[in-house]
């Protein structure tokens, strides 16, 4: 009997993806006055890439952060509101 390994197609073997944060899946539930951070504002805007998304604030399409570097769930509601009604 000889040692042979299985070899797996690529396809066969599901990526590990992260599970959504708490604060993105339940961000229809936040109050105004929550924050959130860049991790959470990035993928609220589509799953953006940190290069994108310091691009955009640079542009001013997205805010200036708060002194901790978070932002307001009204203040991204606004945002979104703004980005839905312009596309």
């Amino acid at each position: 009997m000889t040692n042979q390994t299985e070899v797996r197609p690529k396809a066969a073997i599901s990526p590990k993806t992260k599970p959504l944060p708490l604060v993105v899946a339940q961000f229809h539930n936040l109050p105004d006055e929550a924050r959130i951070n860049s991790r959470c504002l990035r993928i609220l805007l589509g799953g953006i890439g940190t290069t994108t998304f310091f691009r955009r604030r640079k542009a001013g399409l997205i805010p200036d952060p708060d002194k901790f570097n978070t932002w307001s769930v009204a203040q991204v509601r606004a945002m979104l509101s703004s980005i839905k009604e312009g596309a």
